[in-house]
């Protein structure tokens, strides 16, 4: 739904005020933990590799748990394929994963200062 809702925010005017509080909440909360994450992981001296988003891409999931993965993904190497994780899931494995982003934290804060209630003319 993480993903589903920034699409929303990128491409949907909003003309509903509970519904918009409810998408924008969803940001914000979704935005302040990536960057949290990131400056964890930083501070840590994790680096935290580009690998983007392709268009069309479905929304990954923790091989583990099924939780949505929303920017900040583990991966590991498994049989020639790329299994994702959660932070929760992989902090506990005790294993050294590939951490990949998917948005840059300017674009998403950008995405964020754009969206707003279009409420009609009266």
């Amino acid at each position: 739904m993480v993903h589903l809702t920034w699409n929303m925010a990128r491409r949907i005017r909003l003309n509903d005020s509970h519904f918009y509080w409810q998408v924008r909440s969803l940001l914000e909360s979704s935005l302040a933990q990536t960057n949290l994450l990131v400056s964890h992981l930083k501070k840590a001296g994790i680096p935290i590799l580009w690998h983007g988003r392709l268009a069309g891409e479905s929304a990954p999931y923790c091989n583990d748990c099924a939780e949505e993965v929303f920017n900040v993904l583990f991966v590991l190497s498994h049989r020639g394929e790329y299994l994702v994780y959660c932070h929760r899931c992989a902090s506990s494995m005790r294993k050294t994963f590939t951490v990949l982003q998917q948005y840059d934290i300017e674009e998403l804060k950008d995405i964020l200062a754009m969206f707003s209630l279009h409420l009609p003319e009266t």
